[in-house]
């Protein structure tokens, strides 16, 4: 199915689009400040996405499994019913975070461990603004 409202080549959660907002719609506790979206792969294959409030949000994609490549990225936002992206790029996008680098931080990721090492008063890495050391 042909989606122009979105210029996706396919629907690839049709029925999020037949439901009104207040009958999708959850009310997160106050200590959930997150809206997450949580899509899963297992050995490259779309699996499922599950929506839902969350204390913290993740920015790097978790891959578990022996024998099998599984893959749970999540995507969060922080304003009222934000979660509700369902196109096919919005997941390619999404599932694209799963690929790193040995040598290249993660966006993020420096000041991440800069922040980390200063708590604990450590020695801090030296990388330029393109995430190669110095």
């Amino acid at each position: 199915m042909y989606d122009p409202e979105h210029r996706d080549a396919w629907c690839a959660n049709e029925s999020l689009v037949q439901f009104e907002p207040d009958e999708t719609a959850k009310i997160c506790a106050p200590w959930e400040k997150f809206c997450v979206t949580a899509v899963n792969t297992i050995n490259k294959a779309f699996t499922s996405v599950s929506r839902g409030c969350g204390e913290r949000c993740s920015e790097l994609c978790e891959s578990i499994g022996y024998g099998q490549d599984q893959v749970n990225c999540d995507d969060c936002c922080e304003e009222d019913l934000c979660n509700s992206n369902f196109s096919v790029q919005y997941y390619e996008v999404l599932m694209s975070r799963q690929y790193t680098s040995w040598t290249t931080p993660l966006p993020g990721e420096v000041e991440h461990i800069q922040y980390e090492l200063k708590k604990r008063k450590e020695v801090i890495f030296r990388w330029n603004s393109i995430g190669k050391t110095t």
